[in-house]
């Protein structure tokens, strides 16, 4: 069976790690587009067909990351959120929910675990992703 090459867009708003990451989605094979905001985000499903989305939780403008997972949950049920940071509070009500109905990558983001939830259930195959 051939791998799934998935389009991902990366919601990051430090540049450095939205870079990183999107090299790392490459080079294991997908399709990687990055932007650091909800907004523009929300723009590119839109416009493109984006299999998973990760977003980091705390990113600059009107919606948070989680904010953004409801949205595109609710709006685009075949797209698959999953949420990243390194900041999470073991105490939080989103840490209560991680595992059950949050994918979470605990950041910094080590490949053999991007490559785990990424081939997990609910796969899709990527067309081609312009951004």
């Amino acid at each position: 069976m051939l791998p799934v090459r998935l389009a991902v867009l990366v919601v990051e708003d430090e540049r450095s790690v939205a870079d990183i990451t999107c090299a790392l989605l490459n080079s294991l094979g997908h399709i990687a587009c990055c932007c650091n905001n909800a907004d523009d985000a929300l723009a590119i499903i839109a416009s493109e067909k984006i299999d998973v989305v990760l977003t980091d939780l705390q990113i600059h403008g009107r919606l948070s990351g989680l904010q953004l997972r409801e949205l595109i949950t609710t709006r685009y049920p075949d797209i698959r959120v999953i949420c990243m940071s390194g900041y999470v509070d073991p105490a939080s009500a989103v840490n209560s929910r991680i595992g059950s109905e949050i994918d979470f990558l605990h950041k910094p983001i080590k490949p053999e675990m991007l490559a785990a939830i990424l081939t997990s259930p609910q796969s899709h195959q990527a067309p081609g992703l312009r951004c």
